[in-house]
């Protein structure tokens, strides 16, 4: 399964309120030898001593990181890779589950006569807002260790065996979730955050909300 494929099948699982959690690598991680203090608002707080010395005199140097999600109650719009193409109605954006959503700004976006619908599918990341699906509301944010994470977060991640199994070419018969679930991870942050280091990531716990 390649990048477009995996983060469609994850925008059908949020679609069909399989999905509503999602784990993302802090870009900067602390340093390696700092302890875990907390999320307070939407920045996360690691020490470099443990949590009870720094209860009872504040000790220790402390990093931080800002959320760059947002904070609860923010509002995200669901990012899906994406086509722009023009057709006899006129221009819009196509996405991979053939939905075609019509609109003007679509039209400068276009080459020539129109994107053909084979063209190469272009990055979630440059979804522009208005062509936008769906929005996510964030209801909680908390931070853990990649490989912390249980059977019931596997799930909440949207890594159901029976419901992922017909659409994707990297399960078979005796592949757990944890399995599907690294594998995915690594497809995405390979080069940067493989599962093996086991990073840092946010843990954004978030409501499909309908545009």
């Amino acid at each position: 399964m390649d990048t477009i494929s995996f983060l469609s099948t994850m925008v059908k699982a949020i679609v069909d309120g399989k999905k509503t959690v999602t784990r993302r690598p802090l870009k900067v991680q602390p340093p390696d030898d700092y302890y875990y203090f907390g999320v307070i608002k939407n920045e996360v707080w690691f020490c470099s001593t443990p949590i009870e010395p720094v209860n009872k005199d504040c000790r220790g140097q402390y990093f931080n990181l800002e959320c760059p999600y947002g904070k609860v109650g923010d509002i995200l719009f669901l990012n899906e890779p994406w086509i722009p193409y023009k057709t006899n109605e006129g221009a819009g954006v196509y996405f991979e589950d053939s939905t075609f959503l019509l609109h003007s700004e679509a039209l400068e976006l276009c080459n020539g006569n129109g994107n053909s619908i084979n063209s190469k599918w272009r990055s979630a990341n440059t979804l522009p807002k208005w062509a936008s699906r769906f929005k996510l509301q964030i209801n909680n944010i908390e931070v853990e260790k990649l490989q912390d994470i249980t059977d019931e977060g596997f799930r909440n991640e949207g890594i159901y065996l029976d419901y992922l199994g017909p659409s994707t070419e990297v399960l078979s018969k005796d592949r757990t979730r944890k399995d599907l679930f690294i594998s995915f991870w690594n497809l995405c942050y390979r080069e940067s955050f493989p599962w093996e280091s086991n990073p840092y990531v946010w843990v954004l716990d978030f409501e499909l909300k309908y545009l």
